[in-house]
Parts: C-alpha cells; structure tokens; sequence
C-alpha cells in the first residue's frame, strides 16, 4: 500500500488539515517524479508543502503553483514563499508555505493543483486533484514530520488506502496515550520523544480517521468522544486505579488497541493480568514473519479475513518485540480469546526462552467493548531505516485491526 515512487507513480492518496478552520483537503496525485516525494500539512491558513529529494529542489516561482477549478474558469495562483530546509542522511528536504485562504470556502470544490519543481537540474511537474471536504472542527491531520534522531519518522512515508473507510477527518477519534512517557507516541518533538507513531497516525488519517496525541487521563475517557484508545510502549505502568478505570471503559463500549515491546518498553503486566494475560518472556521475541499458510498467522480471524478482497492478509511481519500468553483467568465479562499472530513450535527468544505457541497478537471482546494486543510496536509505524512500508502487508494489518476495534468487522 505504500506509494512506490518510480518515473509514474501509482495513483496515491494524501490528506492534509483544515483550511481557514472550515474545510479540509483530500489529495490524489499522480505522476510523482522519482526523487521527489510530497507532503502537506495544516499550518493557520497556509499549506506546507514539502519536496523532498536527493539534491536541493528549486520551486520555478509562485505562478507556477495554481489551483484551478474542475467545474469552472477560476484559476488561482497560490503565493509561494521558501520557508525552511532540513538536511536528512538520504537527502535534503525543503518546505515551502502556500497561502491557501482562497481555496475551499464552499465544500464539495474541486481544483486541480499544479506544481513544477527543478530537482537534478531536471524539471519535474506533478498534478493533484484537490476536493474540499467537511471536516469537523479541530481535525488538522498529522502533525508536520520532522526528524530528530533515533528511530525517527520516515517523513517520505506517502501511503495509500485504495478505498478509505471514511472521508478525511469523518470517521471517529483515535486517541494515542502519552501520559505514561510512552516511547511511541504522534507528534515529532524532541530526540526524546521524535515521533515514532507519526506513521501509524498518517496511514490512519488517510483512511479517514481522526489520530490525535492524548493527554486525557485514563479515568475521563468517558466524556474524551475517543471510539480507539491506542497504548504504544509506556515507560511508566499503569496505577492500579487507571487499570480499572480502563477495564471498565472498555466494558461499557470502549475499545483498547495495546501495543508493547521487548523490554523495558513494556510495563504492562499489570493490565494483562487484568485481562488474564502475561507476559512469557522477559526477554526479547526474534524477528518473525507470520504466515496463513503454516498457521502461524490465524486463518479463522476477521482481522485476517475482514471484507474479502485486497483486505485478506496472509502475513504479517515484526520487528522482534516480545510475546504473551493465558495467565490466571479472563474477566467474567470477556469473550474467548482469537490469537492472530502464533509463534510456531521451536522459536525463541533472545535469551531462549521457549515461545512454541505464545501469542504476539490478539483480538478478544469485553464487556460491550473490543480489546486488540500487538507485543510489536515498530511494524505498525514507518521509520527510518524499518517499519511496515517495508513489508508486504503490515499496512493493511493495522487497518484491519482498526476496523475491527472500530466494529466495521464482524466480531
């Protein structure tokens, strides 16, 4: 699913926020020259628009990036200024700010955005169309990618959903908890925290989902209007209040995406054992690929076999990460539990433990609630140099457990 870039480019999808707090823009572009990738992100009015390539790009001047609408004579010349440039290990990006205050006062528009840049001294010209969306108030798409250090946001990350389950910014909230200094969270900051969940919530965003950062505390989740409340490695565990607190959210309705690694990134046991789990290892799971051919990867499953189609998976990777297995006993309120990813018999830790049979995911309903655990966070994000654009269907993985905690798979 991710835009492979070439001299033609797949069609690929890309959204940006909202303009002038009303309207959002859903982008298809086509045509992506092969050193060049684009991004766009929300900044007040202005559109940043970012071309990223292996030699300092040249923008051939403001009248050369229009916006000109498919149903009428308009053409609008978008004022261009150079406002930035980073330079990266694999190239140099550069971020240039367009005023869009004129575009979209009136939803449904479309336009065809032109832009024409200068990259190995060859020209390059790549088309867009642009269709203004209702958006709901305070949706502004991903942050801007910036990069910081280690496991840092591959911000070339352009990935595609053929056909999203919602418009841009239409379906419900995703929240990703960062009040536990957790090591995967959204928004590029600091080498301490880089964003290293910036991917997750780009594939998500495309897709239709709203994915913010969440400093909301576990105990008003109730009144948060968060459909997902995402977990990613937190440093600091739960207290024995928050546990509860989130049990019970996910028994009224709520739906819990867990994600957590090898250790130390992992002080979860706690709320696994709350839900009859453990882990198995206290050290670190191999890498791993996960297939429906060995049964190492459930065949039974909605989250494999979701809609039919392009959305059937047959294997998943990860990136190490750690396993887990029954501990105790479930909740009463809890359904049976559908391990999707099985580590097969003679697979090992790094420290050798035996992890023959252990899960690495799992979907499972409590109460009214859906709960989905992954031991792997990296193979659900794109960074630099791993992630799931380097695999064959992770992509689509994360989207079908999104859907599935979403409730638009059976359960």
């Amino acid at each position: 699913m991710r835009a492979r870039l070439g001299t033609i480019a797949v069609l690929a999808a890309l959204a940006f926020g909202v303009v002038n707090g009303a309207w959002a823009f859903e982008l298809r572009f086509s045509n992506l020259p092969k050193t060049e990738n684009v991004t766009f992100a929300r900044a007040n009015s202005e559109i940043i628009f970012e071309v990223f390539g292996q030699l300092p790009v040249v923008l051939i001047g403001a009248a050369n990036i229009q916006a000109e609408a498919v149903n009428g004579p308009t053409v609008i010349a978008l004022p261009v200024t150079d406002v930035d440039m980073a330079e990266t290990p694999t190239g140099v990006t550069q971020y240039f700010s367009i005023d869009a205050s004129e575009l979209c006062d009136t939803p449904g528009t479309s336009y065809v955005l032109t832009t024409q840049v200068i990259t190995n001294n060859v020209l390059a010209s790549s088309t867009r169309l642009v269709t203004c969306t209702t958006n709901p108030a305070g949706c502004t798409g991903p942050p801007v990618c910036q990069q910081f250090g280690d496991q840092q946001p591959d911000c070339s990350y352009a990935p595609v959903v053929p056909v999203p389950a919602y418009a841009f910014c239409t379906g419900p909230l995703i929240l990703v908890d960062r009040t536990h200094d957790n090591f995967h969270q959204i928004t590029p900051e600091s080498s301490q925290n880089p964003g290293r969940y910036w991917g997750f919530a780009k594939l998500l965003f495309t897709d239709g989902y709203e994915v913010q950062d969440s400093t909301t505390p576990i105990g008003q989740l109730g009144t948060s209007g968060a459909r997902v409340f995402v977990i990613a490695n937190p440093r600091n565990a739960l207290t024995a209040a928050e546990v509860t607190q989130l049990v019970s959210w996910v028994e009224g309705g709520g739906r819990l995406f867990l994600i957590f690694d090898h250790p130390p990134f992992a002080p979860v046991s706690n709320l696994l054992q709350a839900m009859g789990l453990d882990l198995s290892t206290l050290s670190s799971a191999s890498q791993h690929t996960f297939f429906r051919s060995d049964a190492t990867l459930s065949g039974t499953s909605p989250v494999t076999n979701a809609t039919g189609g392009s959305t059937i998976i047959d294997e998943v990777e990860t990136f190490t990460g750690t396993a887990f297995e029954p501990f105790g006993s479930q909740p009463p309120t809890a359904g049976p539990f559908d391990p999707v990813l099985i580590f097969p018999p003679g697979v090992t830790a790094f420290n050798g433990d035996d992890l023959s049979g252990d899960w690495q995911g799992l979907a499972f309903t409590l109460g009214d609630g859906r709960v989905y655990i992954n031991g792997e966070a990296g193979g659900l994000t794109a960074q630099t140099p791993f992630g799931m654009h380097f695999t064959p269907q992770n992509e689509q993985y994360l989207l079908n457990v999104v859907h599935w905690l979403d409730s638009l798979l059976a359960p």
